[in-house]
């Protein structure tokens, strides 16, 4: 007898772990068999063996020819868009034409789940995407699943830390990007604020939080998924038990321990505003911004949701005199409505699995399935055994813990366990 297996690749593990976990759990209760695998283990298992489904995070995740091999083994692949696009004519390197020298054929996919009608529209402009193969789901980060708390006592301050560009997980060095760059393109200018603005931010939060820690505040610091977490025992260090670095595999479960966060200008104002945490930008503090106007247009919106100080005095004071409750904006919901398709009625992940319940993967026999759970069980020993041998910073203990998702390592917390009880009490099955 045969099953229906789905594979899902966890890309970066603190910002996809849960939402796939979420959706595994799901699929399970609805007949399918889930395999979670990351960059060490994606590629050699689907190259060995077949799955009814595979869930990817991008489009360069394999070569064009190994897509191409992959659709005519039957496998049905799906792309799962973990950065949305808010603007018809918006560019982003999240769909390439290319990887290396071949061009992607985008008609090989069986669907794209994206954030919103804009991205839709934007692929189907772009790539010549059929539309019956691009889906608006919304972001499965933003699903209702994941979106549940207990009220919090503490008075713990956040910071969302994004310096992935200067604090590479990797520890690469900065001319390994800046070789491969175009300084007279303006699809690279980015790389060159984000330099400016990392390091001019990085400085700010220092001296907020000297300000704050004075005030007897304790400070949690959340690195972006895409930082080596090493670099911030330099923070520790300067400043002891008052600051705290986060380790939570989601965002979700990191905004559970704070009352307030404070952040550049961010889509992840959206996870604090739904669970409304007070939010404040530091937009007027800084001097640098991105200079391509679409850019600051999206950030002016996501401002919308946030308290937005124009010294570090007037954020001093907001914190010390305000009380916990968020800011309501009507206009900065409708924008978030907009951006990730947000509806009370429907949920990004019970939309992906109707899409992939409704297509007929090939029947895979229970001994490939155990098979391939023993595979992925050994690839991930292998991971283990490299990293405890390896000289590169990417593959030292805490880089590839936080980083790089492993069975073996990364089990369900107390909070994501809390949140399968949910999904166990208010899934709905496929009709």
């Amino acid at each position: 007898m045969g099953t229906q297996i789905v594979l899902i690749h966890v890309d970066a593990m603190r910002r996809e772990y849960v939402g796939a976990w979420i959706l595994s759990e799901l699929l399970k209760k609805n007949g399918y068999r889930v395999i979670l695998t990351a960059r060490h283990s994606t590629r050699r298992l689907i190259k060995k063996f077949n799955v009814s489904h595979y869930i990817s995070t991008h489009v360069y995740q394999h070569s064009p020819e190994d897509w191409l091999v992959f659709k005519k083994r039957g496998i049905k692949l799906y792309v799962a868009e973990v950065e949305g696009i808010d603007f018809e004519d918006g560019w982003t390197d999240t769909y390439p034409t290319h990887v290396g020298a071949s061009k992607i054929d985008y008609s090989l996919f069986d669907g794209f789940f994206v954030w919103s009608s804009a991205s839709k529209k934007w692929l189907a402009k772009t790539h010549g995407i059929s539309q019956t193969q691009i889906f608006i789901t919304g972001s499965i980060r933003q699903s209702k699943y994941i979106r549940q708390q207990k009220e919090i006592t503490n008075k713990v301050i956040g910071f969302i830390s994004r310096f992935e560009v200067i604090n590479t997980f990797d520890s690469r060095h900065v001319f390994e990007n800046l070789m491969k760059l175009d300084p007279e393109s303006p699809q690279d200018y980015w790389y060159f604020d984000r330099c400016f603005i990392d390091a001019e931010v990085f400085a700010l939060y220092v001296k907020i939080i000297k300000r704050l820690v004075k005030l007897g505040y304790v400070v949690s610091i959340r690195p972006h998924p895409n930082e080596s977490t090493n670099a911030y025992d330099l923070v520790k260090k300067m400043f002891g038990d008052k600051v705290q670095i986060d380790d939570s595999y989601g965002i979700t479960e990191w905004l559970a321990k704070v009352s307030t966060v404070i952040s550049t200008s961010s889509t992840a104002f959206t996870d604090a505003y739904l669970l409304k945490k007070r939010i404040v930008s530091l937009t007027k503090i800084q001097k640098h911004h991105f200079r391509d106007p679409s850019q600051k247009d999206l950030y002016s919106r996501f401002d919308r949701l946030a308290y937005v100080p124009s010294t570090i005095d007037d954020l001093v004071n907001f914190i010390s005199c305000s009380d916990d409750n968020y800011l309501d904006n009507p206009l900065g919901e409708e924008h978030l409505k907009s951006y990730y398709s947000i509806d009370p009625d429907t949920d990004p992940a019970d939309s992906m699995l109707k899409i992939i319940s409704s297509v007929n993967g090939m029947s895979i026999s229970n001994s490939t399935y155990y098979s391939i759970f023993l595979w992925v069980f050994f690839i991930d020993i292998l991971a283990l055994l490299k990293m405890s041998l390896s000289i590169r910073p990417v593959l030292k203990t805490k880089n590839f813990i936080n980083y790089n998702y492993n069975r073996l390592l990364h089990r369900p917390t107390n909070f994501m366990l809390s949140l399968k009880k949910s999904l166990d009490g208010n899934a709905r099955g496929v009709d």
